[in-house]
């Protein structure tokens, strides 16, 4: 599919395309979250064990969540949307994270084994590019 296509989306975090490289495999994904009437009340997150994320804002506003310590990590399942298109990790409560604003030409930039939630806070309908580097080619080919 098109980007034009994935940015119409409903909600999801769909592959634009992923390749393998020397390196292992890239990829290229559209993370679209629809507006929130108010943030949860207990920030969650999740850290990816090998592969690393740069979040790329298009469109939208929000609150991004990164650092902070995980509190009873639970590990994410293998058969799970969130290991096909990260790998293996954790997710649970975080504590102490960095809360920042997010507008359209933000980027984070979000290293293996560090927790983060892109879409904590969502404000106004996002859409991010989301590339993933993932040397131990878990990452379908797409």
């Amino acid at each position: 599919s098109s980007l034009a296509a994935i940015l119409q989306q409903k909600g999801g975090d769909n592959p634009l395309g992923v390749i393998d490289s020397t390196d292992g495999h890239l990829g290229v994904f559209v993370l679209t979250t629809e507006a929130q009437a108010t943030p949860p009340t207990v920030v969650n997150g999740a850290y990816h064990s090998a592969v690393g994320e740069i979040y790329h804002v298009i469109s939208g506003t929000g609150t991004f969540v990164t650092g902070g310590t995980l509190e009873a990590p639970v590990a994410v399942p293998e058969d799970s949307a969130r290991y096909s298109r990260a790998g293996p990790g954790e997710s649970g409560i975080l504590s102490n994270p960095k809360l920042v604003e997010y507008s359209p030409g933000s980027i984070f930039i979000v290293p293996p084994g560090v927790p983060h939630n892109a879409t904590y806070e969502v404000k106004t309908r996002t859409n991010m590019l989301v590339y993933r580097f993932d040397p131990d080619r878990i990452l379908p080919l797409h």
